[in-house]
């Protein structure tokens, strides 16, 4: 999985760039609703990290510190999903589908291993 968030992480840098040469790389557009190169690149580094944390945490799993804060990782990445559902009307249940899915079933088994 983490080589896959890298890959991801990729994609958002190089991909969208070479789609939208004419966007401004650093304007939000707040008025579209079409991904900017600004949010492409916060979520091609948010995936990094986290592509990181899986990576360190698969081979130290012992650690308890290491392990917790990538649970705690895993925890913001379902509250996101829910908000940009619930509270910003961004997109449904639906579209989210395997990401989500693979997200709660991690927070869950992970919880229960911490306890």
């Amino acid at each position: 999985m983490s080589f896959l968030a890298f890959f991801n992480t990729y994609l958002c840098y190089v991909t969208f760039v070479a789609a939208d040469k004419d966007a401004h790389p650093n304007i939000a557009y707040p008025l579209t609703n079409q991904l900017t190169p600004l949010a492409a690149r916060f979520y091609g580094t948010w995936t990094a990290v986290s592509g990181i944390l899986r990576l360190v945490t698969a081979y130290k799993m012992n650690e308890k510190g290491l392990y917790f804060t990538t649970w705690a990782g895993f925890v913001v990445t379902c509250l996101n999903f829910g908000s940009e559902v619930l509270v910003y009307e961004t997109t449904t249940w639906g579209s989210l589908g395997v990401g989500l899915a693979l997200d709660i079933f991690t927070v869950v088994w992970m919880g229960w291993c911490l306890l």
